[in-house]
């Protein structure tokens, strides 16, 4: 059954990690923050731009549009059976989510946080502390507000606790090897 398996959290939460090792599977494809193919909000998303181009696999995709996008994936790449989308913005979830499942699509979603001292530590490193408690705050109101099910995973838990993955693994219904973390 295919499946596309949403990745949750707040700027640096450790989704992107959360993303590499999920997707770490021949029958896996991670598509990263896929939704800035379609709703852009830096330079460095418009891939298709006059002095950038996309590479022609992504063009593919681009082209089946937004609302095809996973079906498109599924399709160019027959062996996958779940693609992992780290987009994080709950409003993104909630629609492809919704959309997804009217289309008989299984739909996963996982949302890895930090604790606010842990978060604030990663914001302060990069020099971003003050956006720190407002984002903080909105992010996980909005997500609470608009994801119905999903799975909470610690970032500290997902370094240091194997079992914890497995859990997320089961939960998602994909297969756990400790090779996950190989990625």
């Amino acid at each position: 059954m295919k499946t596309v398996i949403f990745i949750g959290g707040t700027s640096f939460s450790g989704s992107t990690l959360l993303d590499m090792i999920l997707s770490n599977d021949p029958k896996g494809f991670s598509c990263g923050e896929v939704f800035a193919l379609f709703r852009p909000f830096k330079r460095k998303h418009l891939v298709c731009g006059d002095d950038i181009e996309a590479p022609e696999i992504w063009q593919k995709i681009i082209k089946g549009g937004e609302r095809h996008l996973y079906q498109t994936i599924f399709r160019l790449f027959p062996h996958v059976e779940y693609i992992v989308d780290s987009s994080k913005d709950p409003l993104w979830i909630r629609f492809q989510t919704d959309l997804l499942e009217q289309e008989g699509v299984t739909t996963r979603n996982v949302m890895i946080w930090k604790t606010p001292h842990e978060a604030a530590s990663s914001y302060h490193k990069r020099g971003r502390l003050k956006e720190f408690p407002k984002s903080w705050v909105n992010y996980h109101r909005l997500y609470l507000t608009l994801v119905n099910r999903f799975k909470s995973l610690r970032y500290n838990d997902l370094t240091s606790n194997r079992e914890e993955l497995e859990g997320v693994c089961h939960y998602v219904g994909i297969p756990y090897s400790d090779k996950k973390y190989d990625y």
